[in-house]
């Protein structure tokens, strides 16, 4: 079927046209056949790049142009959040049944937000946690949404994302609307159970633009599926880069997953000194300007030289470690053909789309933190990494090689993993921490709810479908008790309902105990007017809400002896060493390093936390800033609250307090404001008195930037004066 044929307006088919969609695939002409643009609900289970953005974009513009509604999307990741923002923002050249143009936005932060403002955007881009979090404020245009996408639909067995996208799933299904929901999942095995749950019609296809090959690389050579043997004409003693670089050879790029950040490195290093042979005329010096940007954005650091180094030879590695900037420089260059080798660790195959000819799973082995110990990946894993072999207009094959270190491992890869089935997805809600979470961001989002509405709402969850009802019911009664016991909730005969403590729990997003940990320490020091910011840290980082949780090193001793010696005092718990520091003892480090205005490489250097590392830290200890500086306010701690406020800020830009003042500023962080204060601008004031041209000769100021910021205090002081 073309393009050119479909039930939808011409406006409609000339933005897809002008897209470059023009005919079809099987999996989109089976989605229409199932009453894709007839509002009916829908599980697309199909591979990785099988054409399910173009089957979303029709739905959503059929829906946009033809009614008043609102569409949804929903996604895992912000990164691939912001991917499909990108791509559906050419839906804004779409003129709705009134006449306006379509417009598109994405919000994927700011969890205290009551949402109302994004009421003026038709097509609204979301993660999971953004939505799960506007449902709890309850804005007025939620009513007007028509359909629903839920991209990765498959998360739902993931133990982190699984527990909110089954809520979300569930609050949307329980709320009597009649939006159409549109399911986008990878392949899986119990694709019926899900489809029933979904009350949707289930379409599964395993066909993909580019056929794919799979095989085994042992001892040399490659045993592809289907009996095919490829004898490898590199050589170095290291299958993984020799797979990768045998495809580049031939103009192809690769894509290596290893089983750890400090493998990923070490294979880009490697690789790079071979890749850079095969590379183009023009590449070096575009290069050579790709890996400048890499040292001109953000701070500095050991990891940013090594990328640099790295993408100079025409390679790059990718994972959490690295800075946002960084990463997305890295698939930019990627997606456009300039890096010729990527290596990365998995993170990336469940996240944004990065194609490539030839797929090499170093190991099926990834080291699992729950179980202390490297562990098999699962079939499902695997089917992600493939899905990434092969670019449709561009290759006329992908292929997905995975490495053996034995004729026998060979033999049980092939069949487990090339010929085996993806596990059915399972629901990860069970989990105490999850199910109290979201049953009180039930209640409290709830202006009137009694038990037996609680129940049915639970006994709607894809938890109870695959689980007795008595497994569902214990957990939802112990979650009751759990928060009624802390007063969180209020029950009232068969009513049960949000006390204004749980309701503010609710909507500042985190979880109960994290709100608990912190009230119950803040009665042991009362409202003090003391600087107890290291306590207030301890307390951040010891919370089940942040992440990611670094316990210390054995090299990290004398700082932690150092830390404690001077801070003991002002700690809510204590830490030395013969009781044992707590298991996120480095974060702590971390934070008070960072709020120091210790550089990016110095905190990778002294405490070993990676960039992106600490730049998620900071992200989630910010906003844990905030949430305890509102639990505070809520229940007169006033001092503390002021206090916590001013860390907030601290954390967010990273500088000791006295730089407060000048950090207010746009477009001054902390480098700037400390280049200021040591010229002796140490007030907004100072800053409305000076001239351009004094503020102008200050390191990194500058005379546009002196006038931008002269021209900003002279309004604060006025404003003051006012």
């Amino acid at each position: 079927m073309r393009i050119s044929e479909l039930p939808l307006s011409d406006e409609v088919k000339d933005l897809l046209s002008s897209l470059g969609y023009s005919e079809l695939y099987p999996t989109q002409e089976a989605a229409i056949e199932a009453g894709l643009l007839d509002g009916a609900n829908l599980l697309l289970s199909t591979p990785t790049a099988s054409g399910k953005t173009l089957i979303a974009m029709m739905a959503a513009s059929r829906l946009l142009t033809e009614s008043e509604e609102k569409v949804v999307y929903l996604a895992p990741l912000r990164a691939l959040a912001f991917e499909k923002y990108e791509e559906f923002s050419a839906m804004e050249r779409l003129r709705r049944a009134n006449g306006r143009n379509v417009r598109v936005t994405i919000s994927t932060g700011d969890y205290d937000s009551s949402g109302e403002e994004l009421g003026y955007a038709d097509l609204l881009v979301l993660t999971n946690e953004k939505f799960d979090s506007l449902a709890r404020h309850r804005p007025s245009w939620m009513r007007k949404v028509g359909l629903y996408i839920f991209d990765e639909v498959h998360l739902l067995g993931d133990e982190d994302r699984g527990p909110t996208l089954e809520v979300v799933i569930t609050r949307i299904l329980s709320g009597g609307e009649r939006a159409q929901l549109l399911a986008l999942s990878a392949t899986v095995s119990n694709a019926g159970q899900l489809a029933r749950w979904l009350k949707a019609k289930s379409v599964s296809m395993n066909w993909r633009p580019v056929p794919l090959k799979q095989g085994v690389a042992y001892d040399g050579r490659v045993f592809f599926s289907d009996s095919g043997v490829l004898e490898l004409s590199v050589s170095s003693g290291r299958p993984a880069m020799d797979l990768a670089i045998d495809s580049i050879r031939s103009g192809g790029q690769s894509l290596i997953f290893a089983e750890t950040r400090k493998r990923a490195v070490s294979i880009a290093k490697i690789s790079s000194k071979y890749v850079q042979k095969f590379l183009g005329f023009d590449d070096g010096s575009r290069l050579r300007q790709l890996a400048k940007k890499v040292m001109a954005e953000s701070e500095a650091t050991e990891v940013s030289r090594l990328l640099a180094g790295c993408i100079e030879g025409g390679v790059a590695f990718h994972h959490a470690g690295l800075a946002t900037a960084h990463r997305r420089i890295v698939e930019k260059a990627f997606r456009e053909g300039l890096i010729k080798l990527l290596v990365a660790t998995p993170t990336l195959a469940a996240g944004i789309n990065l194609p490539a000819r030839r797929v090499v799973i170093a190991s099926i082995y990834r080291y699992d933190a729950s179980f202390g110990e490297s562990r098999p990946i699962s079939v499902m894993d695997y089917k992600q990494m493939c899905g990434r072999a092969g670019r449709p207009r561009f290759d006329e094959y992908g292929e997905a090689l995975v490495v053996a270190q034995s004729e026998e491992e060979m033999n049980a890869l092939m069949e487990a993993y090339i010929r085996g089935e993806p596990e059915p997805i399972r629901s990860q809600l069970a989990s105490p921490s999850s199910f109290r979470t979201h049953t009180l961001g039930v209640i409290a989002s709830s202006p009137s709810l009694t038990l037996k509405q609680l129940k049915k709402f639970f006994l709607s969850t894809l938890l109870a479908q695959q689980f007795k009802e008595y497994a569902v019911m214990s957990r939802l009664e112990a979650a009751v008790k759990y928060l009624e016991g802390n007063g969180l909730i209020r029950l009232q005969q068969e009513e049960v309902r949000g006390t204004p403590l749980g309701k503010r729990v609710a909507t500042l997003y985190i979880d109960p105990e994290s709100a608990l940990v912190f009230l119950r320490a803040l009665k042991e020091r009362r409202d003090t007017a003391e600087d107890i910011t290291p306590g207030l840290l301890q307390l951040i980082v010891m919370v089940p809400d942040f992440e990611p949780k670094m316990a210390l090193r054995g090299r990290d001793r004398a700082e932690a002896e150092a830390f404690v010696e001077q801070y003991s005092h002002l700690l809510f718990y204590p830490e030395d060493l013969e009781s044992g520091f707590s298991d996120s003892f480095r974060s702590l480090l971390m934070l008070h390093a960072w709020i120091n205005e210790w550089s990016e490489d110095r905190i990778l250097q002294v405490l070993g936390v990676e960039p992106g590392d600490l730049h998620r830290s900071v992200e989630v200890a910010e906003w844990l800033a905030y949430a305890f500086a509102e639990l505070a306010k809520l229940v007169g701690y006033k001092n503390v609250a002021k206090s916590l406020d001013l860390l907030q800020v601290r954390i967010d830009v990273g500088c000791r307090a006295e730089l407060l003042p000048l950090v207010q500023l746009r477009g001054i962080g902390r480098v700037r404001a400390r280049n200021l204060y040591q010229a002796g601008y140490r007030t907004i004031s100072s800053i409305a008195s000076a001239s351009v041209s004094d503020l102008g000769r200050v390191p990194s100021i500058g005379e546009a930037l002196a006038s931008d910021i002269r021209s900003q205090a002279l309004a604060l002081v006025s404003s003051m004066k006012g």
